[in-house]
């Protein structure tokens, strides 16, 4: 893909700075859905949800993210959620800790990832993180080892991940009310260049 940019618009996966706050823009899921959906272990509903989440534009929270000053972003696709955020802390020689709780998640996700539904490439992308990772993944003993799991599944046209100064993230929340959006905050950058999934 080949376009033009104004450089003050841009934004980069090393763009991460310590004590930004960590904004994802859609819920996860899409990928453990669209696989059960596969062999028919997911119900209309639930795949509909999957199905709008993944025609919803990013162009919205772009937009509200370069608002707000983002000085770190990307988009979570194929190599999933933690597959992304990998790259953004090893390129930004900071690191990240993501409150499991505020995880935005698409209806019956969950219930699928705990089940096991999950596609090739969760665990492709799982050994590549870990690797990356050796000994800088911490993913609390208390969190849901289906939640964990999904943490690593491919997502299909999924949000953006784009952190703010602490100061601005107030304005990222009334941007994305003023657009009829949610973003859930999910976490702050840290000094440590690792990742930690807390409760």
């Amino acid at each position: 893909m080949t376009g033009r940019v104004h450089p003050d618009r841009i934004m980069i996966k090393g763009g991460l700075r310590p004590r930004d706050r960590l904004f994802l823009t859609k819920p996860l899921g899409t990928g453990v859905i669209t696989t059960a959906a596969k062999g028919d272990a997911a119900d209309e509903a639930t795949l509909r949800g999957a199905v709008d989440s993944m025609l919803r534009l990013n162009r919205g929270a772009a937009e509200v993210a370069g608002a707000c000053g983002a000085r770190g972003a990307t988009d979570v696709t194929g190599f999933g959620l933690l597959g992304h955020l990998t790259e953004m802390v090893d390129a930004s020689g900071a690191g990240v800790i993501i409150e499991a709780s505020r995880l935005p998640l698409l209806p019956g996700a969950l219930a699928l990832a705990t089940a096991g539904r999950f596609s090739g490439g969760m665990l492709r992308n799982r050994r590549h993180v870990e690797a990356v990772l050796v000994h800088r993944l911490v993913i609390d003993a208390d969190i849901d080892a289906g939640l964990a799991a999904l943490l690593f599944e491919a997502e299909t046209s999924g949000g953006l991940l784009f952190s703010v100064a602490a100061n601005r993230a107030a304005d990222v929340g009334r941007g994305a009310a003023e657009r009829g959006e949610l973003f859930a905050e999910i976490g702050e950058v840290v000094d440590e260049r690792s990742i930690r999934i807390a409760r």
